[in-house]
């Protein structure tokens, strides 16, 4: 289990030997920018329709 994490990091990390300091800096703000906004927009909509609860907790309560 140990190699396969290794392995897949790896495959990851393959693009980003040796970046600049700013360069990881603003690659990571990117990232996080476009989460941010999608998760922003869809909690958003969701208060819009009437949602109290996001949809995986609404589906965990109801289920139970």
């Amino acid at each position: 289990m140990t190699i396969n994490l290794e392995e897949s990091i790896d495959s990851i990390l393959k693009k980003t030997r040796n970046p600049s300091i700013s360069y990881m800096l603003m690659t990571t703000y990117t990232c996080n920018n476009k989460f941010f906004t999608y998760r922003g927009k869809q909690m958003t909509t969701m208060m819009i329709v009437g949602h109290i609860y996001f949809e995986g907790t609404t589906k965990t309560l109801y289920d139970a």
